[in-house]
């Protein structure tokens, strides 16, 4: 099953001046990925000020029942995506298709009190830094001078200590499931790291008349665009059954 849950705060308002680095807080993943585009040119006078957002959240692979989740970089920018993906393991055993859905389902990771085969959880987080002419202050509109936005994702699987008499078949199977369930999670990670671009790239060209009005449209366009992502995890999950129609499920 594939649960997704957004937990946000809102953009934090900094006074001018001071640049604000926050620890990244990880449900999360590991690899980079950056894109960049060219930044603009800006008054020499202006005031420089930064600050930042956060949301998280989860998707869960196929529920565990007993039955009867690098660095790329584009042209010059304002913007830099991070992305951090880490893959994490549950050790299963066994030498039957019951034994192991009963070790499935005793380890699997938890999601909203369930457990599951599999699952991709993630941390979002973005920082802008903004400056705003001094003179004429009424005509200059304060825009964003850097946007950066960091993704980490972790994504959970089971891991098969196989005994050395395990059938042939069993083992075809298990290869079989886990190929289908690292197909369906990578679906999500995708997802949020397709979302995590589309954040760095709608931040890099705001501007607002004030910074303080600055700050809320980055906080809106970031949280808007994590929604729709999570708005279309959600369906991808209904649409495969959370991955049994791409055959993560257990037995085969």
């Amino acid at each position: 099953m594939s649960d997704f849950a957004f937990y946000s705060t809102s953009a934090l308002p900094l006074p001018r001046a001071l640049a604000l680095l926050l620890a990244v807080l990880l449900a999360a993943c590991g690899g980079g990925e950056r894109s960049a585009s060219s930044p603009q040119a800006l008054d020499a006078s202006a005031e420089t000020t930064s600050a930042s957002g956060r949301a998280s959240g989860q998707a869960a692979g196929a529920s565990a029942r007993p039955a009867p989740g690098d660095t790329a970089s584009a042209a010059a920018s304002t913007s830099e995506l991070h992305v951090n993906r880490t893959e994490t393991f549950y050790t299963v055993t066994g030498r039957t298709e019951q034994a192991l859905l009963r070790e499935l389902a005793q380890h699997g990771p938890r999601s909203d009190g369930a457990r599951h085969f599999g699952r991709t959880s993630w941390t979002a987080r973005w920082e802008i830094v903004y400056e705003q002419a001094s003179r004429p202050a009424r005509e200059a509109p304060c825009r964003i001078r850097r946007a950066d936005v960091y993704l980490d994702v972790e994504v959970t699987m089971p891991r098969w200590n196989a005994p050395s008499n395990a059938p042939a078949a069993l083992r075809r199977d298990w290869s079989s499931f886990l190929d289908a369930l690292a197909f369906h999670e990578r679906e999500h990670q995708e997802s949020i790291i397709s979302a995590g671009r589309r954040v760095a790239r709608a931040l890099e060209d705001l501007t607002a008349a004030s910074c303080s009005a600055l700050e809320e449209k980055a906080d809106t366009q970031a949280r808007s665009i994590i929604e729709e992502a999570r708005r279309y995890n959600r369906r991808f999950d209904e649409r495969t059954r959370h991955g049994r129609t791409q055959g993560a499920r257990w037995p085969q």
